[in-house]
């Protein structure tokens, strides 16, 4: 893993009650990685360290970001203490769980609330490309965002503006006890995904959410008979 390096926290931005977005700028240049890869963020003066994803497009030359929920003990720790201007550093980038936008496969992401974030990478690394080449990256992305409250919608502004190629799927947990006309109620079954997902059997899937999930979307994909090599996974907590 590649040594650390300090950055200050140069803006943080509320997503939802318990959701903020860190921003970082370069200085010595853009780090290089994949949407859906991280970092391993180390706070001073504790030392306390956690895996922190990708908010930000790869190719943005500024900086970086990551979003973090307020939970857990780093988590909660973080959101609550962690401020503009303070030094924080990072290991990274590292990480399998990586998205290449120019594949030509169409590419699904599973998600479940405030675990968008590597999706919105993707979203964005994809526009950078079309502004800067003036061409869509060929393969078509498909956000499937399940939500347990319509509060949870995080990024969900930015995915609605909608982009070519690509599709976004949002839908409210039956158990959620509330209701919208915004969101169909369905869990991200194997039904949805065939109803929703064209030439699904071509499709790589990302699944991105807490533990149990995370398990529950990739029992659903393995009853479409998606292969083990199509899925790829990364659990949070």
């Amino acid at each position: 893993m590649p040594k650390s390096k300090v950055f200050l926290i140069q803006d943080i931005q509320k997503e939802s009650p318990d959701v903020f977005t860190f921003i970082c700028f370069y200085e010595d240049g853009p780090l290089r990685f994949l949407p859906g890869q991280f970092l391993v963020a180390q706070r001073y003066p504790d030392g306390k360290r956690a895996s922190v994803t990708f908010s930000s497009a790869p190719s943005d030359p500024n900086g970086f970001s990551f979003t973090l929920k307020r939970m857990g003990e780093f988590g909660t720790d973080f959101c609550d203490k962690v401020k503009v201007g303070d030094p924080v550093s990072f290991i990274g980038p590292t990480g399998p769980f990586a998205m290449d936008i120019h594949q030509r496969e169409p590419i699904c992401f599973l998600c479940r609330d405030y675990t968008s974030s590597a999706a919105r990478s993707a979203l964005l690394e994809r526009e950078l490309e079309r502004e800067k080449t003036g061409r869509v990256p060929r393969g078509r992305f498909f956000l499937l965002h399940e939500l347990s409250a319509p509060s949870e919608e995080i990024f969900g502004q930015e995915f609605r503006k909608g982009s070519p190629g690509f599709f976004y799927l949002p839908t409210l947990d039956p158990e959620s006890g509330e209701s919208s006309r915004d969101y169909p109620k369905s869990r991200l079954t194997a039904e949805f995904v065939k109803n929703n997902v064209p030439n699904f059997e071509a499709t790589e899937f990302y699944i991105c959410a807490e533990g149990v999930d995370a398990k529950f979307y990739k029992a659903e994909l393995q009853k479409l008979g998606i292969s083990k090599d199509k899925i790829h996974l990364e659990r949070w907590s």
